[in-house]
């Protein structure tokens, strides 16, 4: 690792930084609060989900 370098930032071996580490855990994270805003939406009720919810995870998942 070069000297200077903050050594909490996940890098490749060349000092570079690791952004396909970090693109991955992006998705991974829109991708579990996507399932999360649907679980809640749809959990617990068996009427169809108001206008507005679906609005709201539309938006959290393409914001």
């Amino acid at each position: 690792m070069h000297p200077g370098l903050d050594p909490k930032i996940k890098r490749r071996a060349d000092g570079s930084i690791d952004t396909a580490f970090y693109m991955e855990r992006g998705r991974l994270a829109r991708a579990n609060q996507a399932r999360d805003l649907t679980m809640a939406l749809f959990s617990g009720s068996k009427k169809k989900p108001t206008k507005l919810g679906v609005t709201r995870v539309f938006q959290a998942l393409f914001a």
